[in-house]
């Protein structure tokens, strides 16, 4: 039978004996596969790259270990082939990189290496975790790698930190240690103790807490949110620093007391710290008019006298009148008392009352239209008085022109002498009251007339240092003129002196001479022309 295959040597194979045997490479020379054992089939016919590396090996002759693990696959001297002297290898040469690996089943790193004769290094963990074997988190990164399905993630400590800052977190928990802008917490998620605020904004603010309503073992805390203080017993506010309906003498450190009101209170609260509560009685304002005119006649002095130009008064305020002792002082837990009733705890009838207690008659409705009144007049001079009191003196003022005003401030006195006594009495008719308002019109009038001549005469004084300065800029400038016309006749003088010692002067007085003398010449041929 005839095939037409040819009879091979030995080596040699195909149809035409033009190809190496199986296992066998580079034709004429055909040398082995070099596969270090991991390669059973074949290799390239030409090449003698091997085509499919077995054992976790890769390279052209399954030389090194595939990605993710480690070990050596080019040499087992157990395990040679004698007749070709190569190894043979072994399943077990490249074993899976441990990153961390075991029993977590992990790998944190795609390669590693040797680092001894039967252990190995992660060399490319990946962010976030660290170590020989990407067994731990790295800085910045929480979690446990060890175990099955553990990673690591990011510290969230709400922007609080410096990322810069080493050990801002802890590496198996997460919690935050670091926190910044008066914050703590696992996450650094609230205020620290003794501030309040939102954290996530970082606007943490000191506690302020009263430390007469403050519990004392925290006086230095609030909660961190609200900043509310932990208050003692019937103590209220945010900071403390109240009591509670009812109670009173804050001061007191241990608390509020009761108010402890008598049948003739409004309700059963106190007044805790004003300086005039419900209870103070209904006060006529009473206007000190001595240190009115005193503050004027001393301002008027000064003024004379030349001590200063400027004469402005101080304001003088109105100076309520305390009807009765009772007043209203600071912490006194005085109660408020029904209308008619008077007293600490509200055990009198009111002045403005008929009867006794605990019948206290209110007055009729005349009573208190007086009253009404003169408080309205009250109010005026209050309102007035500082009008008269802040009149001052322009600084270019002549020393003697208050004395012009003496006349109107003496009659300012009187009047309001005149309105002192008719509200120095606790009644007051209604022509008196008529009377009071004609007087504080007149003395309206008065100030007002006073306020105008004062203003006419500052505007005199502006205008006339206006005159003054643009007249002082005049005679500036006429200085400025001659002194130039000065300088250009000494120039001048100069210049003709220099002309006069020159040759050019002589030059010019020899041809003044010549034509004289030509002249002369001229006017003698002309006679004698005549005589003949």
């Amino acid at each position: 039978m005839q095939t037409g295959k040819c009879s091979c040597r030995i080596k040699a194979g195909g149809r035409q004996c033009n190809l190496c045997p199986p296992r066998n490479w580079g034709f004429p020379l055909c040398r082995p596969c070099r596969c270090n054992g991991h390669d059973t089939s074949n290799c390239h016919p030409k090449t003698g790259v091997c085509l499919d590396c077995q054992h976790n090996t890769a390279g052209k002759n399954c030389e090194v270990c595939a990605t993710g693990y480690y070990g050596d696959a080019t040499t087992d001297t157990s395990n040679i082939d004698s007749s070709l002297l190569l190894s043979t290898g072994t399943p077990n040469d490249c074993r899976r990189c441990q990153c961390p690996g075991g029993s977590s089943g992990n790998q944190f790193s795609n390669t590693c290496g040797l680092s001894g004769p039967a252990s190995s290094v992660c060399d490319a963990c990946d962010v976030g975790y660290s170590g020989t074997q990407c067994e731990e988190c790295d800085d910045g990164y929480y979690g446990n790698p060890l175990v099955p399905g553990g990673r690591c993630q990011p510290c969230s400590c709400n922007n609080n930190i410096d990322p810069a800052h080493i050990g801002n977190c802890d590496k198996l928990t997460g919690r935050c240690l670091a926190c910044l802008y008066n914050t703590a917490g696992f996450s650094c998620e609230r205020c620290k103790s003794g501030y309040y605020g939102d954290a996530i904004d970082r606007n943490c603010t000191e506690c302020v807490c009263n430390s007469n309503g403050t519990d004392p073992g925290f006086i230095d805390t609030c909660n961190y949110e609200t900043g509310q203080c932990k208050c003692l017993p019937n103590v209220v506010g945010t900071q403390c620093d109240m009591c509670a309906d009812g109670f009173w003498n804050l001061g007191s450190g241990a608390g509020c007391n009761k108010c402890d009101c008598c049948g003739g209170s409004t309700q059963a609260t106190c007044n805790e710290s004003s300086l005039f509560s419900l209870c103070a009685l209904r006060m006529v304002v009473n206007v000190n008019v001595k240190l009115v005119t005193e503050a004027l006649v001393a301002a008027s002095v000064k003024a004379a006298t030349g001590e200063h130009r400027w004469a402005t008064v101080n304001r003088v305020t109105a100076i309520p009148r305390d009807p009765s002792p009772s007043s209203v002082t600071v912490d006194t837990g005085k109660c408020q008392c029904k209308q008619g009733m008077v007293g600490e705890t509200c055990d009198q009838c009111d002045v403005d009352t008929t009867g006794k207690m605990p019948q206290c008659e209110v007055c009729g409705e005349c009573y208190y239209q007086w009253k009404v009144a003169l408080d309205s007049l009250s109010r005026n001079i209050s309102v007035e008085l500082p009008r008269a009191l802040n009149i001052s003196l322009g600084p270019d003022q002549p020393v003697g022109s208050v004395k012009a005003y003496s006349k109107e401030l003496q009659e300012l006195e009187e009047k309001l002498k005149r309105v002192e006594m008719f509200l120095e009495n606790q009644v007051t008719t209604e022509n008196e009251t008529t009377a009071i308002e004609q007087e504080l019109d007149s003395v309206n009038t008065h100030l007002r007339d006073i306020q105008d001549k004062v203003n006419r005469m500052d505007k005199d004084v502006t205008s006339t240092e206006m005159r003054t300065t643009e007249a002082n800029i005049e005679i500036e400038r006429l200085r400025e003129r001659l002194a130039n016309l000065l300088q250009n006749g000494t120039h001048l003088k100069s210049e003709i002196e220099q002309i006069l010692r020159s040759d050019i002067t002589r030059r010019i007085r020899r041809d003044f001479e010549k034509s004289d003398e030509v002249e002369r010449s001229r006017g003698e041929g002309e006679r004698i022309a005549r005589d003949y």
